[in-house]
């Protein structure tokens, strides 16, 4: 028997998996959204050096 073919195995596939991937794809757009704002303060900041 594989475990695929368990209960187990059943929902492991069907709820932890999916639910798994769709915490990594939030994760994911939170990472890009930080590393934009984090961009936008470094250019904020070499702007006002450059005008000093």
């Amino acid at each position: 028997m594989n475990f695929f073919d368990t209960v187990a195995g059943h929902n492991f596939t069907s709820y932890v998996v999916p639910g798994l991937i769709d915490v990594i794809e939030k994760l994911t757009m939170e990472l890009k959204r930080a590393n934009d704002l984090n961009e936008r303060k470094v250019k904020e900041e070499q702007k006002c050096v450059e005008e000093q």
